[in-house]
């Protein structure tokens, strides 16, 4: 197995993506030359591997964390790690966030995402971090680019499609009213206590994986398998389904767009925010040595 220098791990919604979900020039320039030095770039994200895959197709040598950790693909394309939701969890789940009117949902799986109504999921979408007019010129980037991203298969009957088997899925998103999140989180935290791990990475969506399950423990995980000392990582986040993430980093370095406060408390950098080239003006300044 390869020895790396050392391990970089990157968010990409509100990280490493700027507001029209695309990487800038200076992003992926970086990141280029950080693998050629020998350094292992990870993508550690929300989205599934589909869509973080092609999202950063332009860039080679990238392995991912996907799904909150839930789904790790190496190097080489192959995948390493597979935790899904238990999937006679995923009814019961569905049938508390019905109650709530105003919020949406879907399902994730490493392909596929799993819907009621696309257009609805969309519209929810554009909305979200910081996004506040619909038909801004950055919001209307962000709708192309995910539509043309996002593989949604639409499901009107969603507890009797959750009922099929060998149904494999990773992450369940929801989004909506941030008051209605906060009591769907409340209640799904004590009812599934031990049974699933749910992560914000945004005030306006609650992201649910299986327990013990979170970019942290992937981290771990990888750490051990390319025998790396955690002191020899660096990460960066804008959620808090960074947290842990950044909680076990070596260095931690959280963007200036964050709404996390315990995510700026925790971190060591605080990067320029997400549409000004935060990744790649610290990466510059962590490796001005070796770097032309």
């Amino acid at each position: 197995m390869k020895n790396f220098k050392k391990m970089i791990l990157i968010d990409l919604d509100g990280t490493l993506l700027n507001s029209r979900s695309t990487i800038s020039k200076k992003n992926q320039a970086m990141l280029r030359k950080l693998i050629e030095l020998n350094y292992a770039v990870f993508i550690a994200t929300g989205r599934n591997y589909k869509e973080a895959l092609e999202l950063t197709s332009n860039i080679e040598g990238l392995a991912y964390i996907t799904t909150n950790g839930s789904y790790i693909v190496d190097f080489e394309g192959n995948v390493i790690f597979n935790n899904s939701i238990d999937q006679s969890l995923l009814a019961p789940l569905i049938k508390n966030l019905e109650k709530y009117n105003g919020l949406s949902y879907y399902l994730s799986s490493a392909d596929k995402i799993f819907a009621k109504n696309k257009y609805k999921i969309l519209k929810n979408l554009l909305l979200i971090d910081g996004i506040k007019e619909l038909f801004s010129v950055d919001s209307i980037f962000r709708l192309i680019n995910n539509y043309k991203l996002f593989s949604i298969s639409v499901k009107k009957d969603m507890e009797k499609f959750v009922g099929q088997k060998e149904l494999i899925i990773q992450k369940l998103y929801v989004m909506g009213n941030e008051n209605k999140l906060k009591k769907a989180y409340s209640e799904l935290s004590d009812k599934f206590k031990g049974k699933v791990k749910i992560t914000t990475s945004g005030n306006f969506n609650l992201e649910i994986n299986a327990a013990a399950t979170s970019k942290g423990t992937a981290l771990k995980f990888l750490s051990q398998r390319f025998k790396t000392s955690l002191e020899n990582t660096i990460a960066f986040g804008d959620g808090n389904n960074d947290l842990e993430l950044l909680e076990l980093a070596g260095t931690s370095v959280a963007m200036a767009n964050t709404n996390s406060n315990d995510l700026k408390a925790r971190a060591d950098l605080i990067a320029p925010n997400n549409n000004e080239d935060g990744v790649a003006k610290v990466l510059c300044r962590l490796f001005s040595e070796e770097l032309p």
